[in-house]
């Protein structure tokens, strides 16, 4: 007779059990033994005396699947694979069902014809660390409902149809811990349907290991940077401002060293405005110029080690009375979080930097720079957002791009429609360091034509150029926004025209 095809594939993976995988593994056969329809995936390492634990408590229509890997995105992705059941229900392995939770599952998706559904959980606190989590999540759920349903899909419970999964191309491996996120979204952009089963409960045994915090934010932010690197457009649809996931002017370690070269090569012909002038510009990006991202390791570490000192302090000793959910609790373990998210920044620019230096073919027909270049080949931008169809990048108040100036007058021409009026900002311009006069440059509506004279220009073939910026700042906080950043201008793009010819500002890699 053969075996009935599974309605419903429950998957989770070892990875991060929290000392409970024995216990969801026996309670969710439990409750499905009872059902032919129903299916267990236990996703895990092939060898290990955990695994072989588990592997004999799962029942026979019940399957354990092996892969070793840390990405759970990896792990989900290899659980799916293994079953043709019509719907995946995505868990953890310390996260247990509750009364009848696959009876009132299997009730609402006969009911439903959503796509997908995000399920209640409840909170299963062990220690104090682990109530103030769980307080922290309560606390930060509102702000996330208020973005969308798509924001509250996490892996406590989630359930798809396996079609839909698979047409979406499952999770995106490269995302880690972002990877439910951006599946919420691509599901939502798809104009599939997402829905809340509210009353089908799953309790959720919270954390209280200081290390699974800090791999759980490194590697999500690290997945929240690429995502927002990869698909800007997506990014500024759903989150509203974008995540500065590199602040402006950080930058690796061969164009912070370019940069100081400059004012050495205008002191060797005897510019010393020019040099003095470069030098400021280059100030900022000394450190790493001399160390590389060692600095900035070490700040990470100096404050992640902090933030741990102190929460410590405060949950068991100067605050050991206060509840859980009390806000200066909550606070520091915010702050925790985030200096140890701080880690996953620090990787992504690293592998930012490590891309950016890989060479890469001519853009023989590229004629102007774009919005989405100008993280690679300027100074002090934050990443692309759009306006009106447009993409751009706001700089801050200092920034600049390097340049090919061919030889003989030029025009260079920067579009920046989305900075609204530039009167009040008084922006001073900077060839080389050398001031450009306010003579030599105009605004028409929105663009900004500087005039190069053959004189500032007389060389054999195309040389490397920095055009640079300084201006007030606009800080769109001060106008009840919740951005908090410090502007300059917004470009969407720079082009350089010579008679009827127009080049590239596009900048050689291999001369940083």
């Amino acid at each position: 007779m053969q075996a009935a095809t599974p309605s419903i594939a429950i998957i989770f993976p070892l990875h991060d059990d929290r000392g409970m995988a024995s216990q969801a593994v026996a309670a969710w056969k439990e409750q499905c033994q009872h059902d032919p329809t129903c299916q267990i995936i236990v996703v895990g390492q092939k060898s290990g005396r955990r695994p072989a634990v588990i592997r004999q408590q799962l029942g026979p229509r019940d399957r354990f699947v092996c892969c070793d890997s840390r990405n759970e995105a990896e792990l989900y992705n290899a659980g799916a694979r293994a079953t043709d059941a019509k719907w995946l229900l995505f868990t953890e392995s310390h996260v247990l069902p509750t009364a009848e939770t696959v009876h009132k599952l299997k009730q609402r998706l006969q009911e439903t014809t959503a796509a997908a559904a995000v399920l209640g959980s409840s909170h299963l606190a062990r220690s104090r660390f682990s109530a103030v989590d769980a307080a922290l999540h309560e606390c930060e759920s509102p702000s996330m409902q208020s973005l969308g349903l798509w924001r509250c899909v996490g892996l406590r419970g989630f359930v798809v149809r396996r079609d839909v999964f698979e047409q979406l191309g499952g999770f995106n491996t490269r995302y880690f811990r972002f990877a439910e996120t951006a599946f919420a979204i691509h599901l939502t952009e798809s104009g599939d349907r997402l829905v809340a089963f509210e009353d089908v409960v799953v309790q959720h045994v919270d954390s209280d290991s200081l290390a699974e915090i800090f791999f759980a934010m490194k590697f999500g932010r690290l997945g929240a940077c690429r995502f927002h690197h990869d698909e800007p457009m997506l990014a500024q649809k759903y989150f509203g401002c974008p995540i500065a996931t590199v602040p402006p002017g950080g930058i690796d370690g061969s164009l912070a060293r370019w940069l100081w070269r400059q004012p050495l090569e205008a002191l060797r012909e005897g510019k010393l405005w020019a040099a003095l002038r470069l030098t400021r510009f280059a100030l900022p990006t000394a450190w790493t110029a001399l160390a590389g991202n060692f600095v900035d390791q070490a700040r990470v570490i100096w404050r992640c080690g902090s933030a741990l000192s102190w929460f410590l302090v405060m949950l068991h000793g100067t605050h050991r009375h206060l509840s859980p959910s009390h806000h200066t609790l909550t606070n520091q373990y915010i702050r925790l979080r985030e200096t140890s998210a701080n880690f996953g920044t620090l990787l992504f620019q690293r592998e930012l930097a490590s891309t950016e230096q890989t060479p890469k073919p001519p853009h023989s027909t590229a004629s102007v720079v774009q919005a989405f270049d100008c993280r690679q080949h300027g100074i002090g931008f934050f990443g692309p957002e759009r306006w009106h169809n447009n993409n751009f990048c706001w700089s801050a108040p200092r920034a600049g791009i390097r340049i090919h100036l061919p030889p003989g007058e030029q025009v260079i021409q920067l579009d920046i429609r989305p900075t609204g009026r530039l009167a009040p900002r008084r922006p001073t311009f900077f060839l080389n360091g050398k001031k450009i006069p306010r003579v030599a440059w105009r605004e028409e509506n929105g663009f900004i034509k500087i005039q190069i004279n053959q004189a500032e220009s007389s060389h054999n073939g195309p040389k490397m150029a920095v055009l640079n910026w300084t201006c007030r700042a606009f800080r769109p906080a001060r106008s009840g926004l919740s951005d908090s950043r410090r502007l300059g201008l917004a470009l969407i793009s720079a082009s350089i025209t010579s008679g009827q010819q127009q080049t590239s500002l596009r900048p050689n890699r291999q001369a940083a």
